[in-house]
């Protein structure tokens, strides 16, 4: 399997937990440099542990979930 990190984000326009809008600017417009609101938060580890293994690294958790498991 392949763990090395994308290029370009990915876009991957859906939370890989609910399915929902994960509102990832860098997967909309292809460029790591666009400023997002995901950076600004950490993440637990037990949540990103919940991310299936072929969405991670590859799909953002949404602000709802990022939320829920603060």
């Amino acid at each position: 399997m392949n763990t090395a990190p994308p290029a370009r984000p990915l876009p991957e326009m859906r939370c890989p937990l609910c399915g929902g809008p994960n509102g990832c600017l860098p997967a909309a417009t292809g460029r790591f440099d666009t400023p997002c609101w995901c950076r600004d938060i950490a993440f637990p580890a037990s949540l990103l542990a919940q991310v299936p293994a072929d969405k991670a690294g590859r799909a953002c958790v949404c602000a709802k979930c990022a939320q829920s498991a603060a």
